[in-house]
């Protein structure tokens, strides 16, 4: 290869050299969105299995609910080193809190409850135990969480929300996710109509 071909190829490679790092970081930050959908998905199906959560208390009570099964007291021993800090030499006498409000503790307490779904639900693979879990879920907590969005990205089958979906949600809660939110989902009408609010709409 001459000289001038191999400076050549040195020049493009320096011009792509900015293309290629965006490009990993933009492959970075979609896998971690996945990863989170994922981590609020298991999440949302161990709410709705241990939680059982109703519609006129906050969604804090439900995630007590889940606090105080046996479940999670499982999925604290098994996992303590990553759910409870600092507890790897220890025997736990009572489960770590079961507080899914906020991304971080979705995505510290998603990746126990991927093991535990994957091993306890019934369904042939984790796509099929999350529809299963979605499919028994009252469609106001699926509208709520915004389940909508998590099925998407994961190519998950997701019951009927039309008779939901002309109810508000908050863009609060929408910036958590993947948290959970904490208050109760209220029954109220978009003000001016689902037609132009963004997230009235199922994606």
């Amino acid at each position: 290869m001459s000289q001038a071909r191999i400076r050549q190829i040195a020049r493009l490679q320096r011009l792509a050299q900015p293309y290629l790092k965006e490009k990993e970081q933009d492959d970075r930050k979609w896998q971690q969105t996945i990863r989170g959908a994922a981590n609020h998905a298991a999440v949302l199906a161990f709410v709705i299995r241990y939680g059982k959560p109703r519609i006129n208390e906050p969604l804090s009570d439900a995630c007590e609910r889940c606090a105080q099964s046996a479940a999670w007291k499982n999925c604290c021993d098994e996992f303590k080193s990553l759910l409870v800090p600092g507890s790897e030499y220890l025997r736990l006498e009572s489960p770590g809190p079961f507080q899914p409000h906020s991304v971080g503790r979705v995505s510290i307490i998603g990746e126990a409850l991927r093991h535990i779904i994957i091993y306890t639900y019934s369904g042939a693979d984790e796509k099929q135990k999350l529809e299963a879990a979605f499919a028994s879920a009252p469609p106001w907590l699926l509208w709520f969480t915004f389940a909508d969005y998590t099925t998407k990205l994961l190519n998950l089958t997701i019951p009927d929300l039309s008779n939901v979906t002309g109810f508000m949600r908050s863009k609060a809660n929408f910036d958590m996710w993947w948290g959970l939110p904490t208050g109760a989902f209220e029954r109220i009408p978009w003000p001016h109509g689902p037609e132009d609010e963004p997230l009235a709409t199922p994606i």
